[in-house]
């Protein structure tokens, strides 16, 4: 299944049953991509829909060469409602890519040494946040 299949299917599954989903997808440049869609809470707010990109494996000889900024530039424009949420990153390199991308750091695992990252949607006043 592609990202797209994955998340047109998903929306639906979301908006009809309030269901997440989960699968590996198959994607250009990837070796691994293991995606969710589901809702999020971020400091204190619930969005939704959200993309998190869970398990990321960029094919070796491409890594350094925009595969993530690509996919994530797609994502943007055929889907625009869809914040995203980047989950566990481990590398310095891709951390500061993201945070000079306008990721905000959300979460941060100390024994490890990770952090995940919220990208809200373009479109955020539009798409639902709700304060719990």
């Amino acid at each position: 299944m592609t990202l797209d299949e994955f998340i047109e299917r998903g929306l639906c599954k979301l908006e009809n049953l309030g269901w997440p989903s989960n699968s590996h997808v198959e994607e250009p440049g990837w070796d691994t991509l293991y995606v969710r869609l589901t809702r999020r809470l971020v400091d204190g707010v619930y969005y939704q829909p959200v993309l998190d990109l869970a398990n990321l494996v960029v094919v070796e000889e491409l890594r350094g060469t925009g595969v993530f900024t690509k996919t994530v530039e797609k994502i943007r424009k055929t889907w625009p409602d869809l914040h995203i949420y980047v989950e566990n990153v481990l590398e310095p390199r891709f951390d500061r890519h993201l945070t000079k991308e306008g990721y905000c750091r959300v979460g941060e695992v100390r024994d490890i040494g990770s952090s995940s990252y919220f990208l809200k949607s373009p479109r955020s006043e539009e798409v639902q946040a709700l304060r719990v």
